[in-house]
């Protein structure tokens, strides 16, 4: 029911208030709409009072049937998502409601169990892997869009397996984790003398950091080093996979160029986001190392526009939409002389992006 209250005119009609995509309507009139993000036809009623009543989407058997398995079984709601094609008897799925149907399954299924996991995994990266083939044949809007639901999709996913990890780990957080390695530590250095950790010179204050000379930096450094290489297993798992799928992409974007570009920008990227990057500072355990600190401190505050580089300036979609833009709104000589001039067109492409 909508919040707004029916609009009563002048001469006793009854009208529903507008409600998001649905425009205001006479009393006892049917409108129709759209629903699941506009992939389905919809329609809706306006009650003899002035409410609204249910949306009604005129989705087919299949896409209703997937629905009620996706709030049973995770598995079979997604195997049956798989063998849907458009020559089924009722029209089949079109490639915009996979996708929404796709993030549903995730969403009524954020906490399964960890028992099965690595099946239900790897029947999702398919069910991804065959709705991004058909994305392929897409319009550009369809395609960037699917892309970008696919992606928090999966993110949504990758999230709910560690929430219900963290709960089936005998309760123990990551805290709780950090207080196990820090108390042995604790005990082997620990001192109440605040020397350890203030650094004075003519008896001004200096710096704060651990000591070197008495082992508290460990307290420091053996956290960071557990850390560092958890992370690192993972990165491996993420390029095992990413090796994995891509040799399911169709073969006319395999070139070798494209290739080593492609994991380039991956395990930058990666190194990034897991921290990888911070394993220089590991080194940096004595005094005579500092340079190893200036090295570090650059490099992890320049990881921002590393980031904006790749996936902005360097990304092909990105530079896509920004020539669109440039033939749009540039003068016909202009765009005439930077067709021919191809580093000039990159360089005008960055040039508006930043």
């Amino acid at each position: 029911m909508s919040l707004a209250a029916p609009t009563v005119t002048s001469i006793g009609l009854i009208y529903c208030p507008p409600d998001g995509i649905w425009y205001s309507t006479l009393s006892n009139s049917t409108i129709n709409g759209t629903c699941y993000k506009g992939t389905v036809t919809a329609s809706r009623l306006c009650k003899s009072n002035g409410e609204w009543d249910e949306i009604v989407c005129h989705t087919n058997r299949q896409f209703n049937n997937i629905l009620n398995i996706s709030n049973m079984s995770f598995t079979t709601a997604i195997q049956a998502l798989l063998n849907i094609t458009a020559t089924d008897d009722d029209g089949g799925i079109t490639t915009e409601q996979k996708v929404i149907l796709f993030d549903t399954i995730i969403n009524n299924n954020e906490n399964q169990s960890l028992e099965g996991l690595e099946e239900r995994t790897e029947l999702l990266l398919a069910l991804e892997n065959n709705i991004k083939q058909e994305l392929i044949n897409e319009d550009e809007d369809t395609r960037q869009s699917g892309y970008g639901q696919i992606l928090l999709s999966m993110d949504k996913y990758a999230l709910s397996i560690n929430r219900n990890y963290t709960k089936t780990s005998d309760n123990i957080s990551v805290p709780a984790l950090y207080m196990i390695i820090m108390i042995p530590i604790g005990l082997l250095v620990g001192t109440e003398d605040h020397v350890n950790y203030l650094l004075y010179a003519n008896n001004e204050l200096i710096a704060c950091w651990l000591d070197y000379e008495s082992g508290f930096i460990w307290s420091f450094i053996i956290p960071v080093i557990i850390i560092l290489l958890i992370n690192i297993g993972f990165f491996a798992m993420a390029i095992i996979i990413m090796k994995k799928h891509r040799k399911n992409r169709i073969s006319n974007e395999n070139s070798l160029k494209d290739d080593a570009k492609y994991w380039i920008k991956s395990s930058i990227s990666l190194t990034i986001v897991m921290g990888i990057g911070w394993i220089g500072n590991v080194f940096f355990f004595s005094e005579e190392l500092l340079f190893i600190a200036y090295i570090m401190t650059v490099f992890i505050s320049a990881q921002g526009i590393i980031i904006f580089i790749l996936y902005v300036p360097l990304s092909n979609n990105v530079r896509k939409v920004m020539w669109r833009w440039c033939k749009n709104n540039l003068p016909r000589s202009l765009m005439n002389k930077l067709i021919k001039d191809k580093k000039a067109t990159e360089v005008l492409t960055i040039i508006i992006i930043i």
